[in-house]
């Protein structure tokens, strides 16, 4: 990310980094140029678009991207995908930062199974309930995100060191539990689960028309099923 770039978005991309690399045999994956970097106009403003991706011995895919549209918009995203054989909930951050503020932040560790898993994240949760909540959740929010998701619209209500520090606490203890995780659960229907929430997601959120906007849509359709979602490791498509 270039000088524009928030401290925000840079500390979050440097916490992702640092603790996927701090884990033992952990490598980072040589992306394809054309998605490594990106860049398009919006409204005559200048689009740049950053992506990175890990693999670690439990989390099959691991993928960060960070944009930019002028200087008025930065998005960062990161997922983290176990393998078959570990039936871990994915992790999944997304914010929106308009206008000098953060406008959204979405953050969850998504169930892929019944988990005892829950247990870590609800010690956490409670501790950031004052965020505002969206006003309203979508039918596919509902049925995959956990009851412990920020879905917030902080805007001017939530400092960015309180948005870090929440992102902080779900990334760490999640990168502690999988780290201790072994073998466990159906690798079959952990990785059918994974499919569908992909396959679901693609289809029910805005992204790939946005990115197909600004990119062209082979590119944004290539983008998708390469980059953004990998269910076990895998293109989605």
């Amino acid at each position: 990310m270039h000088a524009l770039a928030t401290s925000l978005m840079i500390d979050m991309l440097h916490a992702t980094r640092t603790a996927v690399e701090a884990t033992p045999n952990a490598h980072a994956v040589a992306l394809a140029p054309e998605w490594a970097e990106r860049r398009g106009t919006m409204r005559d403003q200048p689009v740049t678009l950053h992506s990175w991706a890990w693999q670690t011995p439990t989390l099959a895919w691991v993928r960060a991207l960070a944009m930019e549209v002028g200087e008025r918009t930065q998005i960062f995203a990161a997922l983290a995908t176990p393998a078959p054989q570990f039936d871990l909930p994915l992790f999944g951050v997304e914010v929106f930062r308009i206008n000098g503020s953060v406008s959204m932040l979405a953050l969850d560790w998504i169930p892929m199974a019944e988990q005892p898993y829950a247990e870590a994240l609800a010690a956490i949760h409670p501790r950031y309930t004052h965020f505002p909540p969206m006003a309203d959740m979508s039918e596919w929010a509902e049925q995959w995100l956990s009851p412990y998701a920020i879905h917030a619209r902080p805007q001017q209500a939530v400092g960015e060191s309180e948005v870090f520090d929440a992102f902080s606490s779900y990334w760490d203890s999640y990168m502690a539990l999988a780290s201790s995780a072994t073998p466990h659960g159906d690798p079959a229907q952990t990785l059918a689960t994974q499919r569908r929430f992909f396959e679901q997601y693609h289809a029910e959120n805005p992204g790939h028309p946005f990115l197909a906007k600004l990119f062209g849509e082979e590119w944004a359709r290539g983008y998708a099923g390469d980059f953004l979602f990998r269910p076990g490791g895998m293109p989605l498509f």
